[in-house]
């Protein structure tokens, strides 16, 4: 289920509370209210022990497209680049595409290799070290030893990058709700989000 989906339940009363991962629209606004809780990344990764830890958004995007083949095309040691990319239509795809391609489709590389998981994608890196693919940033893959993201035009793929907006391969993340009509359980957990202890779990995440 999708952002415009989360807010028509919303509107439509069939849910107290929607979930959505983009700004609200102009004709939203006055209908919901967001709450900001964050945002979600995409990574660019790579096995741990791959000596290519840093790349321009030009070298991304062609490396992806197929018009970079080679690590030793970008000071890596030579060989074959395997491409893993996320399904159409995944948030993390969307991320990804929105930043290195302006929010275009691109034709990827002949040899890329679509996956449906953040599991699934981080089993092939470690199967296929000379792989790079698409990873979402979050508790569990911020910690994977076996991965590394990748530095995109001198700037690090860290939480608090993501958080404040530096590292721009990212898409902010909401609760909605209508004003009118929220009930007093459901405003008494926003309450708890915006609190000190709400932030603090989701600082974590």
């Amino acid at each position: 289920m999708g952002s415009n989906a989360g807010v028509n339940l919303v509107v439509s009363g069939e849910t107290d509370l929607g979930y959505i991962s983009r700004d609200l629209l102009d004709t939203e606004r006055g209908k919901v209210e967001a709450i900001s809780i964050g945002a979600s990344g995409t990574a660019v990764a790579v096995a741990s022990n791959n000596m290519i830890k840093s790349l321009t958004k030009d070298q991304v995007a062609k490396i992806f497209t197929g018009a970079i083949t080679d690590w030793k095309d970008v000071g890596g040691t030579a060989g074959k680049i395997r491409i893993l990319i996320r399904e159409s239509g995944s948030s993390t795809r969307s991320a990804f595409e929105a930043y290195f391609f302006d929010g275009k489709k691109p034709t990827y590389g002949p040899n890329a290799i679509e996956v449906t998981t953040i599991d699934e994608t981080v089993k092939a890196i470690n199967s296929f070290k000379e792989s790079i693919g698409m990873v979402t940033m979050n508790a569990t893959t911020f910690v994977n030893s076996s991965i590394a993201f990748v530095t995109v035009d001198g700037v690090p793929a860290t939480r608090d990058n993501l958080n404040t907006g530096k590292y721009q391969v990212r898409r902010p993340l909401y609760f909605v709700y209508n004003p009118t009509t929220v009930k007093p359980a459901i405003r008494a957990f926003l309450d708890f989000v915006k609190g000190s202890e709400g932030q603090k779990i989701l600082a974590g995440l």
